[in-house]
């Protein structure tokens, strides 16, 4: 992903981050350089107790366990054969890890979109590792209003680029970055994939689920945690390139849009960089978000600005009692009937019915 190319003028450098929210409380703690490595990072997913994360096109097809403390990688997984042509996210559901090589950016006219799929107990617990092409799944697309030959449109000018996926009751969520809604208030489009390869090796045709109008940011990144809370995140890409977080709590069944939604600006391209994933933690109240290295140069002082790539931990804290669940981190074992916990290995919470722990949705 390219750099927003503000033309940032000298009193922007003097702004200071505000950080409000209109009904829940997104604070960030201290930020850590990532390895020099990542300058290009592009997605995250946290998942079996590690941080992922990987670069964006122009890179090689390797994934990186960093270590969120000091920015550090901790392990690098190469996948054979792959090519990384532009990946933007990560997605897991526990068992599987999906990454995204469906950036469109340049004309919006690829017809090579594809999520690769693996298996994470090929992942060895340390040390860096290959996985063998012949354990790597492929889920092509195309998004059917284009058609299979689209046709080509200026840089940054599609509304058919996408660098946010999640993954839900075995579906996976896709949220276009539509370069097209700037003049509009920013919106994404939300389509829908299955999460295998299609049976004959075809492409699939996305599935249009929901169009998010007004929601004031170019989307970035996507994760979901719980049954029932998702978090959007990205930037505007006009002076002074503000940055948001929203997130989405207590909606039904797949339409983040029929629960409470809640956004939070994040501050301007000069103070945050620019924001390119989010991800949930070991809880659905905590999380990190990563920005790639910005660099700006401004013509007025005369200099360059430059923020180096960082990982940002975050914490969510509703103000309203009545939107907070009360439970508990776990993967396994028992407990007492009618207790409920979050299971951070398939992301979701479950609740107790005196034998087994089951998916629970919270109301």
């Amino acid at each position: 992903m390219k750099n927003i190319g503000l033309l940032l003028l000298v009193g922007l450098m003097l702004s200071h981050t505000m950080l409000y929210s209109q009904a829940t409380g997104f604070s960030l703690s201290s930020a850590k350089d990532l390895n020099t490595t990542l300058n290009e990072n592009s997605g995250l997913e946290y998942c079996r107790g590690k941080l992922w994360t990987h670069n964006d096109s122009g890179s090689g097809p390797k994934i990186y366990s960093i270590n969120p403390n000091d920015g550090s990688i901790l392990q690098t997984i190469t996948l054979e054969g792959i090519t990384n042509k532009d990946w933007e996210d990560l997605a897991a559901d526990g068992y599987y890890l999906y990454i995204a090589d469906t950036g469109n950016n340049s004309n919006g006219a690829r017809t090579d979109l594809v999520i690769y799929k693996i298996n994470l107990d090929d992942i060895p617990l340390m040390n860096d590792a290959t996985i063998p092409n012949n354990k790597i799944d492929s889920i092509r697309f195309y998004y059917p209003e284009q058609g299979l030959t689209p046709t080509p449109v200026a840089s940054n000018e599609t509304e058919y680029d996408c660098e946010a996926i999640l993954i839900r009751n075995d579906i996976i969520h896709l949220f276009t970055k539509d370069w097209t809604s700037a003049s509009y208030g920013y919106g994404t489009t939300e389509y829908l994939l299955p999460n295998i390869p299609h049976p004959t090796g075809d492409k699939y045709p996305a599935k249009l689920f929901h169009r998010h109008d007004n929601i004031g940011f170019l989307v970035t990144g996507a994760d979901n945690a719980g049954v029932n809370q998702v978090v959007l995140v990205g930037y505007q890409n006009v002076v002074p390139g503000d940055h948001y977080v929203r997130v989405y709590s207590g909606f039904q069944g797949d339409d983040i849009s029929s629960g409470k939604i809640y956004p939070t600006r994040l501050g301007t391209a000069l103070e945050f960089g620019q924001v390119e994933a989010v991800c949930f933690g070991e809880n659905p109240f905590e999380g990190y978000i990563s920005n790639e290295k910005f660099e700006q140069y401004v013509s007025l002082i005369p200099m360059t600005i430059t923020i180096p790539a960082k990982v940002k931990p975050f914490t969510i804290s509703y103000n309203n009692a009545a939107d907070t669940t009360q439970i508990t981190t776990g993967s396994a074992g028992g407990g007492i009937q009618g207790n409920i916990r979050y299971n951070s290995k398939r992301k979701h919470i479950e609740g107790f019915n005196g034998l087994y722990w089951i998916p629970l949705v919270v109301q």
